[in-house]
């Protein structure tokens, strides 16, 4: 009864790709939730900061993230760091924190070139 022993060893490896694969649609469902909720975040977000943000400076500028109230706003040169600095001081935080849905407490500006940057560019 060789064949019944292989049957069984393949049903068992078909139990077991299946219930792989239940537990990877799973994760698969709530990572693609997950990112729904960041984009509509985030969506909202993008669109104030090119409301609020000088539009010389816009591109310049590239959003990183936004975790618990904060934003990280990376800038690719000193001179554009210092002049969104200026235009947040000014009243532009203020007016981003009201053009979000999102809780946006505070903009931290970085100084990253690496968004800004073609592949391969060091």
């Amino acid at each position: 009864m060789p064949i019944d022993h292989e049957l069984d060893m393949l049903r068992t490896r078909a139990a077991a790709r299946s219930a792989v694969g239940r537990s990877l649609s799973s994760f698969m469902a709530t990572a693609q939730r997950d990112l729904i909720k960041r984009e509509r975040r985030l969506g909202d977000v993008n669109e104030a900061w090119a409301s609020v943000c000088p539009a010389p400076l816009l591109e310049r500028t590239a959003i990183l993230s936004l975790n618990h109230g904060v934003l990280r706003i990376a800038v690719a040169d000193s001179a554009a760091m210092y002049e969104l600095d200026r235009c947040l001081r000014g009243g532009g935080e203020v007016e981003l924190a009201r053009a979000c849905q999102a809780p946006v407490h505070r903009v931290r500006l970085a100084l990253d070139k690496r968004p800004f940057q073609a592949d391969g560019e060091t």
